[in-house]
C-alpha cells in the first residue's frame, strides 16, 4: 500500500485525471487509482490478467478500462496526464522506443512513474533465473542507458530512488519465514518447490545486499 501511495503521490494528478497503467498484472493500481477517482486504463498481455482485472472492477463497482494489448501497439485518442509502469520496464528493453511511446501517449508535462529491477548490464541474468524464474526473456533496466533515452526524448528527471536495501531485507525475511515452514511446504507442494524458493529468495537477498541488483523508482516529466 505504501508503494501505491508513493506512486499516486508522484503522479500529482487530481481526481478525473487520465492514467495509463502499463502491465496491470492483478489490478493493484487499477483498483487503487479508481478508488481515488482516477480514470485508469490498464494494459496487459495476459488473458488471465485481463479477466481477473475485469472481475475486480465488477466486484468493486469501480469504473476503469482493461485492454489486452502490447504497450507499443496501444493507441489512444485521448492522451494521458500520467503513466504508471510497475515492473514492466524489464520487458521493454528498447528504451528509446519506450520513451518515444511515452511521449506520444502523455500530455505535455505529463508524469511518468516507473519502478523496476536494475543491473549494470542488459541481458545478464543467471541461467537459474532464465530457466526457472523469468523464462520470458526479461532484462534488468540499466539506469545510465535509460536516462540517456529519456533525455533524448526531452523528459526531465524529477526523482530517482534506490530501494535495494529494502528489497534485500524483504527477501531475507521471506527466506526466514520459508524455512520456519519447511515441513509444511514440503508436505503440501514438494521438496522441489521448497528448494526453488529457498535458492531464489536467498540469492536475491545477497544480490540486492551486494549491489549486484538494484530496485529503482523513477519519476519523470514529459516535455
Amino acid at each position: 500500500m505504501r508503494k501505491l501511495d508513493w506512486a499516486h503521490g508522484a503522479l500529482r494528478i487530481a481526481p478525473g485525471g487520465r492514467v495509463l497503467d502499463v502491465g496491470g498484472g492483478w489490478g493493484a493500481f487499477l483498483v487503487y487509482g479508481a478508488e481515488r477517482g482516477l480514470d485508469i486504463t490498464s494494459l496487459t498481455l495476459s488473458g488471465e490478467s485481463e479477466q481477473y482485472m475485469r472481475s475486480r472492477l465488477k466486484e468493486t463497482g469501480l469504473s476503469g478500462r482493461v485492454v489486452l494489448k502490447h504497450f507499443f501497439d496501444f493507441t489512444s485518442q485521448d492522451r494521458f496526464h500520467g503513466i504508471v509502469n510497475m515492473g514492466a520496464t524489464e520487458h521493454l528493453p528498447n528504451y528509446r522506443r519506450s520513451f518515444s511511446k511515452y511521449r506520444e501517449l502523455l500530455l505535455p508535462g505529463g508524469i511518468l512513474y516507473v519502478d523496476c529491477l536494475a543491473a549494470a548490464r542488459k541481458f545478464r541474468l543467471s541461467s537459474f533465473l532464465t530457466k526457472h524464474v523469468y523464462p520470458g526473456g526479461q532484462s534488468p533496466m540499466v539506469l545510465p542507458a535509460y536516462l540517456r533515452a529519456a533525455a533524448r526524448e526531452g523528459f526531465t528527471v524529477l526523482d530517482v530512488r534506490n530501494d535495494r536495501g529494502d528489497y534485500a531485507e524483504t527477501c531475507r525475511r521471506w527466506v526466514s519465514r520459508l524455512r520456519e515452514r519447511e515441513e509444511e511446504i514440503v508436505d503440501q507442494w514438494g521438496v522441489e518447490s521448497f528448494r526453488f524458493f529457498n535458492a531464489w529468495l536467498g540469492a536475491s537477498a545477497v544480490s540486492f545486499d551486494s549491489g549486484l541488483l538494484q530496485a529503482y523508482r523513477l519519476v519523470l516529466r514529459a516535455p
